[in-house]
């Protein structure tokens, strides 16, 4: 069991940069502009609040899938899905 603030966490534009929060708005972390622009920042901030979809997509594929010597498809799509959740072109 991890123990960092569980997930989903969401993005959030700021007017000084962006942010990454839990469910309940709690703000998880801060993403300041400066010295990246804006969308450099919203792109950093996506990928910090797609971390807990990552590490629970691949901690599943790694428990399940790789020690059988097999990969389930689900489980790459939960893999794959996390990924796209964490790439700004995706949007």
């Amino acid at each position: 069991m991890s123990n960092h603030t569980p997930g989903p966490w969401s993005a959030l534009e700021t007017e000084w940069g962006a942010k990454v929060v839990d469910e309940q708005e709690v703000t998880v972390a801060d993403v300041p502009q400066q010295p990246m622009d804006t969308w450099e920042a919203s792109a950093t901030a996506r990928l910090i609040a797609a971390a807990p979809d990552l590490y629970a997509a691949l901690k599943n594929l790694f428990d399940n899938d790789l020690i059988r010597g097999d990969i389930d498809s689900d489980h790459m799509n939960e893999v794959i899905d996390a990924m796209s959740r964490a790439d700004w072109t995706d949007r």
